[in-house]
């Protein structure tokens, strides 16, 4: 007996401290652990926190940040070792690219989050396009002579003019590198697990790419390399364009045939919701008698009222009793103490009877609904 009353004063000293805070002695308790401390007191936003900050670095974000890396080498080596004159246009120019590139990434990401299908890796490519296309147009102009352009003219430096088109390029850029991926989103989400329409879906995307980037090619050949595309190039334009929409074309007929199911499927489900709307009970006192008199039966079962009446059941909205074209004079009952909506005439063009689920007898309906 001697062994156990040493632990009864020790058991007697740790009892106490419940007592003395027991609503917040719960609460510090997981608090105190530093690991869970930011975790535990909510415990939704600990969650999708903490692996945040533990995940690493997105591939499509390291694509971004190295595109931006090396076209500001590129500035770089172009101011020291080029003969880049006009810098002060030519650096605003570039910083409007910038702007525009973080822009449309974040919303492209942040489009990512919300939407499974949407292409970022082709989305980040395109953007980096954008502004590699811009920043070169800008910074590569070699120095030429007003004479060599127009010869009337005085001898005097024309550097700068590139700045000015990479500016008026800047939207025509971003719609034509944005058109692949607005491809890649329909087609792919379309697609499914169909093995043709995928094909379909790349090849699609693929021609769309290659027309955003063949596009606006003989511009920054002619005046940033001086190099004449020819007319030959205008042909490969035309040809890259028309394969494209031939892919996209044959892309939606497809689409539109292996889905005819699911599109039945879709319609079936309408007509079957539309269904059970219409076999809802009526909200009318006199046609309805009969059920007026259940409710009255069920309080003498005290013993068990829920069994008797659901949750469901009681919830149901109930369908106005339909009325006449006046507005106000409600329909005849039928022999089965519903509507009879035979009584109504049928809308010009019609000769078929009008039954439950017809239009006049929705449209019936729908005027007891404003009446009421």
């Amino acid at each position: 007996m001697n062994a156990p009353s040493p632990q009864d004063p020790q058991l007697g000293q740790q009892t106490p401290l419940p007592p003395v805070n027991p609503s917040p002695a719960d609460q510090p308790r997981p608090a105190s652990a530093p690991p869970s401390a930011p975790v535990s007191p909510v415990s939704g936003f600990g969650d999708t926190l903490r692996p945040r900050a533990a995940n690493k670095i997105p591939t499509n974000l390291w694509i971004a940040i190295g595109a931006l890396v090396a076209v500001t080498l590129f500035v770089i080596i172009s101011l020291f070792f080029g003969d880049v004159p006009a810098k002060g246009g030519k650096v605003t120019v570039t910083v409007v690219y910038f702007a525009a590139f973080i822009g449309i990434t974040i919303g492209e990401l942040s489009i990512a989050d919300r939407d499974r299908f949407y292409p970022v890796p082709l989305a980040i490519v395109s953007s980096v396009y954008v502004v590699a296309f811009g920043v070169m147009l800008t910074w590569i102009e070699p120095v030429r002579q007003i004479s060599d352009v127009y010869p009337y003219r005085s001898s005097v430096s024309t550097a700068g003019q590139n700045a000015a088109l990479a500016i008026g390029l800047l939207i025509p850029l971003i719609i034509a590198a944005k058109a692949p991926v607005a491809a890649a989103r329909f087609t792919f989400k379309q697609a499914g697990e169909n093995a043709v329409l995928k094909f379909l879906a790349f090849a699609s995307a693929g021609l769309f790419s290659l027309l955003a980037v063949i596009l606006f090619l003989p511009t920054l050949l002619q005046r940033s390399f001086r190099v004449d595309a020819g007319e030959w190039f205008g042909r490969v334009i035309v040809i890259v364009l028309m394969l494209a929409f031939l892919a996209i074309s044959v892309f939606i007929l497809l689409a539109w045939t292996f889905n005819a199911d699911d599109r039945r499927a879709r319609r079936l489900e309408r007509q079957q919701s539309l269904a059970r709307q219409r076999q809802q009970p009526y909200n009318s006192e006199t046609p309805q008698q009969p059920a007026a008199t259940q409710p009255a039966v069920v309080p003498e079962a005290s013993a068990a009222p829920e069994s008797l009446v659901s949750p469901a059941a009681e919830s149901t909205p109930h369908l106005p009793w339909p009325v006449f074209e006046d507005g106000f004079t409600p329909l005849p009952v039928d022999p089965y103490g519903r509507p009879a909506f035979s009584v109504l005439q049928p809308f010009a063009g019609r000769t078929e009877p009008v039954v439950e689920g017809s239009p006049e007898a929705d449209a019936a309906i729908e005027r007891a609904r404003r009446g009421n």
